[in-house]
């Protein structure tokens, strides 16, 4: 990662941990900068930052000059033959916000997508929303599991039945940006070569505030990762059972089976998560809220231990000493 994204990704860290004493200095100066929260948009998202920007002139010229870019993205998808994209959506539980959750990817400036839903075992209206919003619009569809079978199984199930070109993942708490498909698709059709495209993601809470975990207030979107799927589905195959993190494991067996260079990344913040310290990541290990929209978080000695059994297991797929590739269920 370039210092330019190690410092957009996370300023204060940046100037902290640095081994030069000079810029050390500057950020202890310029600490208080750094909070506020026009400086923390701007570093995230310059672009949008500026587009809403009180100078009207710098805001219409930032936006004219997106949507141009837009115009390219969109051409460019076109000439690929405007692939379609199956989006997965594992859901328990999740009566207070599939709805949003939905209609996040239902608002989509790609329009071809399919979405699925599936309903693990949820005791709630979740499916009830979830089939509501399929009975208006063709391209959702809902898929109810016989038992529970957790985070893992039920996306394992929406793979098994994905038929788009491409296909990612959305929680079904979490919100995506209108342009976020577009944008990471247009990624891949400009990289033939890559498999993989991922994008930035803020953690916020409730009410929509920003929360910064262990001082990161911007992060990968592992979850939101976009790939081709025939070939992620031959050589990969499905999730692997885990404690935690499961899409995180996914995602880097993909790169220790076809390479670093097989990801490309969109820097830009187009997917929020929704912060619930209950959650099964945060409930794992011991979660301190510190102030001021700060989160600490450390892992727990199990979670560690399966962490590192894991990079072990991708450094042997890398190796060729093992196959990555897991069978569903």
């Amino acid at each position: 990662m370039s210092k330019l994204r190690k410092f957009r990704r996370n300023p204060e860290l940046f100037f902290r941990d640095s081994r030069h004493r000079i810029v050390r200095a500057v950020g202890s100066i310029g600490a208080g900068a750094l909070r506020r929260d026009a400086v923390r948009a701007l570093l995230a998202d310059p672009v949008d930052a500026l587009s809403r920007a009180r100078v009207p002139v710098v805001s219409a010229a930032v936006r004219a000059a997106e949507a141009r870019t837009a115009a390219r993205r969109r051409s460019s998808i076109e000439r690929a033959g405007n692939p379609e994209v199956t989006v997965i959506m594992a859901a328990r539980n999740a009566s207070a916000t599939i709805g949003a959750a939905i209609d996040s990817i239902a608002g989509q400036s790609h329009p071809n997508w399919n979405l699925v839903v599936v309903d693990d075992a949820s005791t709630d209206d979740t499916r009830a929303i979830a089939e509501d919003r399929a009975a208006r619009d063709a391209r959702i569809r809902v898929v109810a599991g016989d038992a529970q079978r957790g985070a893992a199984g039920a996306r394992n199930l929406g793979l098994r039945g994905a038929t788009g070109d491409y296909v990612t993942f959305q929680d079904a708490d979490d919100t995506s940006r209108p342009d976020r498909l577009e944008r990471q698709l247009a990624a891949l059709v400009r990289h033939p070569s890559a498999v993989v495209c991922l994008c930035n993601c803020q953690r916020v809470d409730a009410r929509g505030d920003v929360v910064a975990i262990n001082g990161r207030r911007v992060s990968k979107a592992v979850v939101a990762m976009l790939f081709r799927r025939a070939p992620v589905l031959e050589r990969l195959g499905y999730f692997a059972k885990l404690r935690v993190s499961e899409d995180a494991e996914y995602y880097e067996r993909m790169r220790a089976v076809f390479g670093d260079g097989a990801e490309v990344y969109v820097f830009k913040t187009l997917y929020l998560q929704r912060y619930a310290p209950s959650s099964l990541l945060f409930s794992d290990g011991d979660t301190t809220a510190v102030g001021d929209g700060r989160v600490v978080h450390v892992r727990s000695a199990e979670a560690e231990a399966e962490l590192a059994r894991v990079r072990d297991e991708h450094r042997k797929i890398r190796a060729g000493e093992v196959s990555g590739y897991v069978d569903f269920e």
